[in-house]
């Protein structure tokens, strides 16, 4: 008898030299989030988890583990030696018995809402089960989530649609709602081919933030999504060994010009981070963006960047981490090169900054929390290819061809120039004079277009005039800047 408990309480244990830890590593890349929701509310052993995973990974595919009750008592017995013995198998055996079923009604309920959405050509509302497993996963990894950041059924519902076809895009914030924004269910009618009526739900749509905290709700909201980037090393005057960070758009290294990879591997999520830039800092100029986790870093000034402001927008809520920046007349001393300088701090944790990071030396300063920091910043493009400019703007950068600058200062106690105006759209031209800033015209260089270079092309600026200025922006063929 003994031996024979021992056979059958073996079924429902970890495979020899598997780890518990291992085993939950193997659930979180293999295994579909609403697949192990069921396992774990239907109270399956995490050995048997293990080793029915090895070969069923999602609900669909669980749901045809067999035919009847009786056939799947019999399939464990035959598979894994489970048979119910005694109240421990018996238990076991049943809370298989009982994922089996929920995995067929699940399909079922799943396939026929999918089916609806599809013939009403709206999107597919989220099951119950899976709004569960999605916030069950959640705070297993990062704590508790309250209702002001959870996303709301429809906005889940829409970027799951996105994803299963493989047409993720960046949301209008108006879009991104949270569960308590969305109280109310809205509902619609409708009368089909046959005269039956159908009731349909209306998607619920947001407002846009009105102030500096309602922006930080909405990035709340998509905060998850930075976290889930893969990371490199950051900035070279980092101090911290912990920090890491995840760069997107155009570099330039050693008069090498191009697009970092990452253009390529996640152009969806690069879409979602450049539209909050446009949207916090219009009329700004960035080729390229840095997603800072915990990053600190030491004095510097990034003085081969374009001539363009640094656009920071903080993603997390933290205490402190305020940017210092040199500034003539400033309240706040720091050594820059052994000797103090003037400066002025930038609360980047309160609101939206802009740091003059090309001209001035700046550096991070100590925080509390989780410091994640989205930053634009540009650099030179006039040697980047047509199709790569192109590239960039269907990303959603916002570019401006410039000669290379380093818009610096030789010596750290050296006074600073009037920092040249940012134009928007219609400013005369004359409030660019006096700048020094060299620019050219520019069309959007798109394959088989003709590029055209206005006045000052090629350096040579009029000296009659400022520079012509054309910003690309996305979606638009030409704009002034």
């Amino acid at each position: 008898e003994d031996r024979k408990y021992q056979v059958a309480m073996s079924a429902v244990d970890l495979p020899a030299g598997v780890t518990q830890d291992a085993a939950f590593d193997f659930f979180e890349k293999n295994l579909t989030t609403e697949l192990l929701h069921i396992f774990n509310e239907c109270g399956v052993p995490v050995g048997l988890q293990f080793k029915l995973g090895q070969h069923f990974k999602n609900v669909k595919k669980f749901s045809t583990y067999a035919d009847t009750r009786s056939d799947v008592r019999a399939a464990l017995k035959a598979d894994h030696a489970l048979e119910a013995t005694n109240q421990d198998t018996r238990a076991a055996v049943a809370s298989v018995v009982s994922v089996w079923e929920s995995c067929r009604e699940f399909s079922a309920k799943e396939s026929e809402v999918k089916a609806e959405a599809r013939v009403l050509g709206v999107s597919r509302p989220i099951t119950q089960t899976e709004h569960q497993a999605m916030r069950i996963s959640y705070e297993k990894t990062f704590g508790s989530l309250d209702e002001v950041v959870e996303p709301s059924a429809d906005y889940l519902s829409t970027k799951m649609e996105e994803v299963e076809n493989g047409e993720i895009v960046a949301s209008p914030l108006s879009d991104v709602t949270s569960k308590r924004k969305v109280k109310t269910l809205g509902i619609q009618t409708s009368v089909d081919a046959g005269g039956h009526v159908r009731i349909v739900k209306q998607r619920n749509k947001g407002s846009l933030p009105q102030n500096t905290e309602d922006l930080r709700t909405v990035l709340r909201v998509v905060l998850c999504l930075a976290w889930l980037l893969p990371r490199e090393d950051a900035h070279k005057a980092t101090q911290a060994d912990h920090g890491g960070a995840f760069y997107a758009g155009a570099f330039l290294r050693g008069g090498l010009y191009g697009l970092r990879s990452t253009c390529n591997s996640h152009p969806f999520s690069i879409q979602c981070f450049t539209r909050l830039l446009r949207e916090r800092f219009p009329n700004q100029v960035f080729t390229s963006f840095g997603i800072f986790f915990n990053v600190l870093t030491s004095m510097h000034r990034d003085s081969r960047n374009a001539a363009f402001p640094n656009l920071l927008l903080a993603l997390s809520s933290f205490a402190g981490g305020e940017v210092w920046q040199e500034e003539p007349g400033g309240h706040v001393l720091r050594a820059v090169q052994g000797t103090l300088v003037e400066g002025r701090l930038l609360d980047v944790a309160a609101s939206p900054q802009v740091l003059q990071a090309h001209l001035r030396f700046h550096c991070t300063e100590p925080w509390s929390g989780d410091r994640v920091v989205l930053v634009g910043f540009s650099v030179d493009c006039t040697g980047l290819q047509n199709s790569q400019i192109c590239q960039l703007l269907d990303l959603g950068f916002v570019v401006v061809q410039t000669p290379a600058e380093k818009g610096g200062l030789s010596e750290p106690h050296q006074s600073f120039p009037p920092l040249p105006p940012v134009l928007t759209s219609g400013a005369p031209t004359s409030q660019a004079e006096g700048t020094g800033q060299v620019a050219r015209s520019f069309q959007v260089p798109c394959p088989g277009a003709q590029v055209n270079a206005g006045p000052g092309a090629r350096g040579q600026a009029s000296s009659s005039s400022a520079p012509e200025v054309q910003l690309l922006c996305p979606g638009a063929q030409t704009g002034q800047v």
